[in-house]
């Protein structure tokens, strides 16, 4: 292990804890996305002529999906913030060659401090415009690190670095699986992680010092989220390779490695993004809210993300009743489930069929390990909807492990 000073392990420690008090839901909370596309995509089987909802969150999910001919994309968050940050990365990826932009969100080895150019600040809407220009330096630093959980990460990669030194970032270092998984038995997987894992990640106390209400408002009573966390991590790192998910970068180096990186800052996904823009919308509003206000039938894909973590259960089938009233014939869903673990009210039941097949597999496939799934198709008055009636017909719970 390193050797450090108690003044730099206390100052590690002490802006990791002062980065993760900051409020949630009033500072830009992520500006990268961690969620696998490649799962949600296979989950929404997404059509030329589909009018898409989504969660805005980092930017990434709306712009990843324009890598898909569709439409219209609109990305709806409570969170304006995470709106102006959607803005800056259109404007930046329409107004900017490949290169420049993946510099100016902070992608390449260059240190040198960022400048929002003239083009790209010009393209913003006022609102955005206003909120950057008071939130500079964040764009200086590079914007692609600068969410809370971002830099929460980032610290905390520096502890990891404390206590295992080398080992850490050798995990991300990997190209054949089997000689990761040779060395996750050997040297990684190892009883005192299970166990700081399951103490630093109960509710109990991480409600102190991680201001995410996904990781401790509306964690299930049959979920450990430590243990959970670890034993599904161990699982995922057994079948892929670490430096492909984004979040083990992020935890373990504080950077993403390229092989983790999604369409929207790939060289050969960003021609056809780029062409699709104009099909991109955004609205700062309550998902709840934002769905009981638009025309029945007049939405094709919904891609909730994992909305569930941050609303109780009655809140989650309000949503999901709005969903069912919005939807097309043939509308199609993907949600996932971190620590919660909402039931579906019997009447929202009805109107979906959940492929259990599909929800298995992606649990297998994704690189974020941490979800669950809930998809298919959204029954309305079985019109357009597929004929399900011979298949087997049951109750799929929402929280299972994934197969082995």
């Amino acid at each position: 292990m390193p050797l450090l000073t108690i003044k730099a392990i206390s100052k590690i420690l002490i802006n990791y804890i002062v980065s993760i008090m900051t409020s949630f839901y009033s500072i830009l909370s992520y500006s990268f996305g961690n969620e696998d596309w490649r799962t949600e995509q296979k989950a929404l089987q997404i059509k030329s002529d589909n009018h898409i909802v989504c969660v805005t969150a980092s930017g990434d999910r709306p712009l990843n999906l324009l890598s898909l001919d569709c439409a219209k994309i609109t990305a709806v968050d409570a969170n304006s913030t995470q709106n102006h940050l959607l803005d800056l990365k259109k404007s930046a990826m329409k107004n900017l060659d490949y290169y420049s932009y993946i510099e100016f969100l902070g992608l390449t080895s260059n240190q040198k401090k960022k400048i929002l150019p003239r083009k790209v600040f010009e393209d913003l809407n006022p609102e955005s415009k206003e909120f950057w220009i008071k939130n500079m330096k964040m764009i200086e630093k590079g914007i692609i690190y600068q969410g809370q959980l971002e830099k929460s990460c980032a610290n905390f990669s520096k502890f990891i670095y404390l206590m295992r030194g080398m080992r850490a970032s050798k995990l991300t270092s990997f190209d054949d699986i089997e000689d990761q998984r040779k060395y996750i038995i050997k040297s990684w997987d190892k009883p005192f992680w299970r166990n700081t894992f399951k103490l630093f990640l109960n509710p109990k106390y991480s409600k102190y010092y991680i201001d995410d209400p996904g990781l401790c408002a509306y964690v299930s009573n049959d979920i450990n989220p430590g243990e959970y966390i670890y034993d599904r991590m161990n699982q995922s790192l057994k079948s892929y390779l670490a430096k492909e998910n984004p979040l083990f970068s992020l935890v373990l180096n504080g950077r993403v490695e390229k092989a983790g990186y999604s369409p929207y800052i790939m060289q050969e996904h960003c021609v056809n993004i780029k062409k699709r823009l104009d099909r991109l919308h955004y609205k700062s509003e309550n998902m709840i809210d934002f769905l009981e206000s638009q025309e029945e039938g007049s939405i094709d894909r919904f891609s909730f993300s994992d909305i569930a973590s941050y609303m109780d259960e009655k809140s989650f089938n309000r949503m999901l009743r709005a969903m069912i009233k919005a939807a097309a014939p043939g509308a199609r869903f993907c949600a996932r489930q971190f620590l919660s673990d909402h039931s579906l009210d019997d009447d929202v039941k009805a109107c979906l069929y959940r492929d259990e097949q599909l929800e298995q597999e992606l649990e297998k496939e994704d690189r974020c390990f941490v979800y669950r799934f809930m998809t298919g198709e959204i029954l309305k008055a079985n019109q357009g909807a597929v004929d399900h009636s011979n298949e087997k017909d049951e109750k799929i719970p929402f929280h299972k492990e994934a197969a082995a």
